[in-house]
């Protein structure tokens, strides 16, 4: 007995020696960054140790939007936010069985765990040993996106995260428009008040230079957010707004009139065309022609609602509009011009580059989940998903890739008709789901959201809320 408390004293001297020596190395040779992300990790585990369960899977959540990013030897290696999905889903798998969800619904997870299995393939066969580094970063940011789809997922099924999977999938919205609106904010204030940057820089990542606004050739300036550019943050919203027209819809809460404000302003000062566009286009058709005739009274309601919100915020709109207006101009004054849809677009200069080194490199598997620039290709970003996807996974990943959107799709249009009869919430729900799909799909054709980490992990969590949503019917059969 007194040997095992000797053994235990001894063990705990020699683990408080070696974390006194790694304190003090990190705080002498470690960047800020490191030294920022080894202080708030006991903070963070104090927390996570005492939160309860739901709190739990916010954290990620709201970690990866904060994104330290972690350096090693000069390179960006992960981030915070990706140490914190990794750890949450291993609590949740240590709550569940992952054995028991998986056998849930074969078909959607077992589409995801081949797209691991295909850009590991293609990563070890394509990449050329200069440039292994940006290949497993990149493979990193895939795999930990996928898991934060599992973590979403697999959570449901866990006590204490929620009474029903309806009441899991509102609480997860709420925090996606909350975590939303709040990045709306700092982007607004940073956006107006350059000095305020300073004290968010740690969130930089190495080649960054500014949060929240982005510069365009000298000629434009455009609002971005702390974890993400100026696209991704038009695209963030167009992803968020039917959730928030939604709840507008259900709940007679004014803080929604307040969330649907906030949203406006970031299309207006992300100057994203698409976004703008897209988001009219959701607003008209949730409104006035996907929700049922059962709530014609509240469409009136919601139509002054609308009404009221831009008169009290014209002003605002009036000050930034330009950012946003400038660019919806150019385009019209080409649509006069006649010229085709990819100058139209923006796009004249790389879709061309894009498809000739889709065109030239296109195999099986793929390259891995990398951008072509990483590998020495004369191409940065492909501005288009379907194009971006052939090259990282291949022919047969791009199929397994479109077939993981199919079956999220059938999965809500078979709860759209499961619900068709009462149309009530879970019929909205379904409608909302669709349309941010839809609308995301859309846009894709000109963006592409897996270029880094933290704005493709936080649209999987996306991904997660389609699914649960169209799996609210446990009868569904696949």
């Amino acid at each position: 007995m007194l040997n095992a408390e000797k053994y235990k004293i001894s063990y705990s001297t020699l683990l408080i020696i070696v974390l006194s020596f790694l304190t003090s190395g990190i705080i002498l040779c470690g960047s800020g960054k490191v030294i920022a992300a080894f202080c708030l990790l006991p903070v963070l585990t104090i927390f996570y140790l005492n939160a309860p369960p739901f709190a739990k899977i916010v954290i990620p959540m709201v970690m990866l939007t904060f994104p330290i990013t972690i350096q090693a030897l000069g390179k960006d290696a992960f981030s915070t936010g990706t140490l914190a999905i990794f750890s949450t889903l291993a609590w949740a798998l240590s709550k569940y069985k992952f054995g028991k969800t998986l056998a849930y619904d074969k078909n959607i997870l077992g589409f995801l765990l081949l797209l691991v299995v295909i850009a590991l393939i293609g990563m070890v066969t394509q990449t050329p040993g200069a440039y292994w580094g940006p290949a497993i970063r990149h493979y990193l940011n895939f795999i930990s996106s996928v898991a934060i789809f599992f973590l979403i997922v697999h959570s449901q099924y866990m006590t204490g995260t929620a009474n029903s999977k309806k009441e899991y999938i509102e609480k997860l919205i709420s925090v996606l428009l909350s975590i939303t609106v709040v990045h709306v904010f700092l982007s607004f204030l940073i956006f107006n008040f350059q000095w305020i940057e300073k004290y968010f820089s740690i969130f930089l990542s190495r080649n960054q230079e500014h949060l929240g606004r982005h510069i365009v050739h000298d000629v434009y300036v455009r609002a971005t957010s702390v974890f993400t550019g100026g696209e991704e943050f038009g695209e963030l919203l167009i992803l968020l707004f039917p959730f928030a027209l939604y709840k507008l819809f259900l709940s007679r809460k004014k803080i929604y009139w307040f969330i649907i404000g906030s949203l406006l302003i970031g299309v207006v000062i992300s100057g994203t065309r698409s976004a703008f566009l897209l988001i009219v286009f959701q607003t008209l058709a949730f409104v006035y022609i996907l929700v049922p005739k059962k709530y014609n009274s509240r469409k009136i309601v919601i139509t002054v609602g609308f009404a009221i919100v831009f008169i009290l915020m014209l002003p605002v709109f009036m000050k930034y509009s330009y950012i946003l207006m400038d660019r919806v101009q150019v385009t019209l004054d080409q649509v006069g011009q006649d010229d085709d849809i990819v100058t139209i677009s923006n796009r004249s200069t790389v879709w061309p580059l894009a498809w000739d080194t889709t065109v030239k490199t296109i195999s099986l598997f793929g390259h891995g989940p990398i951008q072509a620039a990483r590998l020495g290709f004369p191409v940065r970003n492909f501005h288009n998903l379907y194009l971006s996807l052939i090259f990282q996974f291949g022919i047969i990943g791009s199929m397994v890739f479109l077939m993981f959107f199919y079956a999220l799709a059938k999965r809500l249009f078979v709860m759209l008709k499961n619900s068709k009869k009462n149309k009530g919430p879970e019929y909205l729900l379904a409608v909302t789901c669709l349309l941010s799909l839809f609308c995301f799909l859309i846009n894709e054709i000109k963006f592409e959201f897996n270029r880094g980490d933290s704005y493709q992990q936080f649209v999987w969590i996306f991904f997660g809320i389609f699914y649960l949503t169209g799996t609210i019917w446990k009868n569904y059969k696949t």
